[in-house]
């Protein structure tokens, strides 16, 4: 969504918390207010009331981090990778995966994640970081297949079970 607010003509910036769920948009006048308010559409829950602006306003100011588009993917690479760690862990903690197979695992999970999180970017992004999580069994089987072809036959199962718990409470 930010690229597409980028070409609003006299917008002057458009950053979001690291959340995705706050923008934070400077615009030159009442045409480039109007024309932002039309990418954003139904994507926007509300436009926040003084206060609470200030105080997201304040933990920028703070040194919070605040995103602009180009920055956005970068950041989700990032997450894809840690992510890849954490499935990683997790998956070698249920199955007791070797060290060697855990680390396969985990950039495994980074590239199948990354490549997710380009496809939504260049979707457009989702209204709610909630998206994941109903994704996740579709990308727990894509992790778990692309894993089956360096994975012993035996050890493939296990660790397709442990992807498809690791976050089922959550996806609930």
């Amino acid at each position: 969504m930010l690229a597409r607010l980028s070409e609003v003509p006299n917008l002057v910036s458009a950053h979001c918390d690291v959340s995705g769920s706050t923008l934070l948009l400077e615009v030159r006048d009442a045409d480039a207010q109007a024309a932002a308010a039309r990418v954003v559409g139904s994507r926007l829950r509300a436009v926040l009331e003084p206060a609470e602006a200030e105080v997201q306003l304040a933990s920028r100011r703070a040194g919070e981090p605040w995103f602009a588009a180009d920055q956005l993917l970068a950041l989700s690479l990032l997450e894809a990778r840690i992510l890849g760690q954490r499935i990683s862990t997790a998956v070698a903690a249920a199955t007791d995966l070797a060290p060697e197979a855990t680390h396969r695992l985990a950039e495994t999970s980074r590239a199948v994640l990354a490549a997710t999180f380009t496809r939504v970017h260049a979707e457009g992004g989702r209204a709610s970081t909630s998206w994941f999580f109903a994704e996740w069994p579709d990308l727990a089987r894509a992790i778990a297949a692309a894993a089956a072809t360096w994975l012993a036959p035996t050890g493939a199962a296990p660790v397709a079970e442990a992807l498809a718990r690791l976050f089922a409470r959550t996806c609930a």
